[in-house]
């Protein structure tokens, strides 16, 4: 109850914030270039759809071979999505949410919240080094607002101690959390440490054998998520250009890896309401660009997010009703749970 009551405050705090930059610029100039920006939303949404579904691919990968077919975890992936964007509660829902659908696909409990928490791992990896280059563009170039300084610098030292930690994973084939959590667990609760060891070693074993095991798969994995994270700067670009704000592909990637830090930042933030917005307004004058189309730019991607996300559990709803038993009484056995994969 404290949690949600939490929770709505922050939200409430992040939908005041968003009315006051909307209000700061002007919603008529907002309104008007979101207009601007017309069937080119299409194009975006489409950008955001391939984006969606290259992170499924990536999730497919970390998946022991021959377990679960990559159509099904592309559209675990949909699913997981809508569930994020509709009710605004980031990875806290949808990354519990694609293990369990793992698991009801018959992947034995470890091996799917493992394989989620590797994909979820290499995706902020990736998405961490692309905001460090980023970041390090601006600060070298002496442009970036005070404001964001601080939590520049906050971001580079977590990508710094990041990837050492996945180095050392990688190298070691050796885990960080189980050690760190038996440490903790010893100091506070001595009698629980063995049975909070034994719930988050399994996981984080399979987590381990990704970064360590196979260094092509894990190349793989990298590759696909890098060409997630163009694909959501190619949206920048594509939006830049329906506003007449011919700023360029590397600007676009420039400013892609800047916001990225939003979500490390404000993780607490309900689908970072008002803080995105903000932050987009702040940057683009600093590039040279007018902070309204930040902001546009900003709702724009919450329109797209949420008709992919919709799209995704309209398409899992779909999916259930068609694979329902059939009146004259065949039945689909659940897939059985074991300790094996598939």
């Amino acid at each position: 109850m404290v949690r949600r009551a939490g929770h709505i405050v922050v939200l409430l705090g992040g939908l005041t914030a968003l009315v006051l930059v909307v209000r700061h610029i002007g919603a008529a100039t907002i309104a008007g270039m979101i207009r601007q920006v017309g069937w080119s939303l299409a194009t975006i949404t489409l950008l955001y759809a391939l984006h969606t579904a290259l992170r499924g691919v990536s999730l497919w990968q970390t998946l022991p071979a021959g377990t679960i077919s990559l159509r099904d975890v592309i559209g675990i992936r949909f699913c997981a999505e809508g569930l994020e964007m509709l009710t605004l509660t980031g990875p806290f829902l949808a990354e519990p949410a694609k293990a369990w659908l793992l698991y009801r696909q018959g992947l034995a409990g470890a091996s799917a919240f493992g394989a989620v928490a590797a994909e979820y791992l290499l995706y902020n990896l990736t998405a961490a080094w692309m905001a460090a280059a980023a970041l390090s563009f601006l600060v070298a170039r002496r442009v970036l607002p005070p404001v964001l300084n601080v939590p520049a610098e906050i971001m580079l030292a977590g990508v710094a101690c990041l990837t050492i930690g996945c180095i050392i994973a990688g190298i070691t084939g050796r885990g960080l959390v189980a050690p760190s959590v038996r440490a903790a667990a010893r100091l506070v609760a001595p009698r629980h440490a063995d049975t909070l060891v034994s719930r988050v070693e399994p996981p984080e074993a399979v987590l381990v054998s990704v970064l360590h095991d196979d260094p092509r798969r894990l190349a793989a994995v990298l590759a696909v998520e890098f060409a997630g994270h163009a694909l959501l700067a190619l949206e920048i670009a594509v939006a830049l250009d329906a506003l007449g704000l011919h700023a360029g592909v590397f600007l676009a990637f420039v400013i892609e890896g800047a916001v990225k830090c939003i979500g490390a930042l404000f993780f607490f933030v309900p689908g970072q309401v008002g803080i995105a917005e903000g932050v987009y307004a702040v940057l683009l004058p600093v590039l040279g660009l007018p902070a309204a189309a930040g902001v546009t730019i900003a709702l724009i991607r919450r329109v797209r997010a949420l008709a992919v996300g919709a799209a995704g559990l309209l398409l899992a709803w779909g999916t259930r009703i068609a694979s329902q038993p059939q009146a004259n009484g065949d039945r689909h056995e659940s897939p059985r749970l074991t300790d094996e994969p598939r």
